[in-house]
This record gives structure tokens, C-alpha cells and sequence, in this order.
């Protein structure tokens, strides 16, 4: 849990805005994955399209950016920035998702993190 830790404390320096629900968002994704998100792939495709389409593209960001256990997030700036289309973010997405085992044990580890275990959750309110 210590690289988790160091992973989530980077993750507050990049957004200062950061907010406890982002913590938690971010340590579900991390044991979790994405696959929640295309219950409906076409609906999935079609929510990435309309974001993609308010999204500035910034090729200066990095593409990812770790979530632990072998996952990340991609910045659809920085691969709008570099050329991609959304329906290869998407294809990368969907191959993500088949090849991740969800593993609800680290979520529950993770969360211990929320509890004052790191100082970027130290004097934020508990979750319920």
C-alpha cells in the first residue's frame, strides 16, 4: 500500500483541487478498473465522444498517469494533443478492462488510506 500511498499524494500535487470523493474515485479505479463505466460500450463510446469534443487538446500533458496495480488513467488532452482518435482511447479502454481483474480486497486495503494513514487525507471529512 505504500506505492498506492505515494501514487495518491502525487495525484494531490497534480490537482490541487483534488477533493476527498476524487480520493476515493481514484483508489476505486486503482482495485477496481474501469469496466463499470461500458455496462452499454455504445453509450460508453458515444460519453467519451461528447467529452472528447469539449476537451482542449494539450500534447505537452502526459498520456497517463499511474494508478497502481498495473493500471492508469489516460489524459484525453494529451492524446487528443497527440493525434489519437477517440475510438482508439476508446479501443484502449475496452482492451484494459477485458485484461483487469477487479480486486474488491486492495479496495478495501486502500481505503484504510483515507484515514489518516497519508497527510493529504489528514483533516478531510470521513466518508459515510
Amino acid at each position: 500500500m505504500e506505492h498506492l500511498a505515494q501514487l495518491l499524494q502525487e495525484h494531490f500535487r497534480n490537482h490541487p483541487g483534488m477533493e476527498l470523493r476524487d480520493a476515493i474515485k481514484f483508489l476505486y479505479q486503482s482495485s477496481m478498473g474501469g469496466g463499470h463505466l461500458i455496462a452499454d460500450p455504445r453509450g460508453a463510446l458515444a460519453r467519451l465522444e461528447e467529452e472528447w469534443a469539449r476537451t482542449e487538446g494539450a500534447p505537452a500533458l502526459s498520456p497517463t498517469e499511474p494508478l497502481g496495480g498495473g493500471l492508469c488513467r489516460l489524459s484525453l488532452a494529451a492524446c487528443k494533443g497527440l493525434g489519437l482518435a477517440p475510438s482508439t482511447v476508446f479501443a484502449l479502454f475496452l482492451r484494459g478492462t477485458e485484461e483487469f481483474s477487479r480486486q474488491p480486497e486492495r479496495l478495501d486495503r486502500s481505503l484504510d488510506l483515507r484515514r489518516g494513514e497519508i497527510p493529504c487525507f489528514r483533516g478531510k471529512a470521513a466518508m459515510g
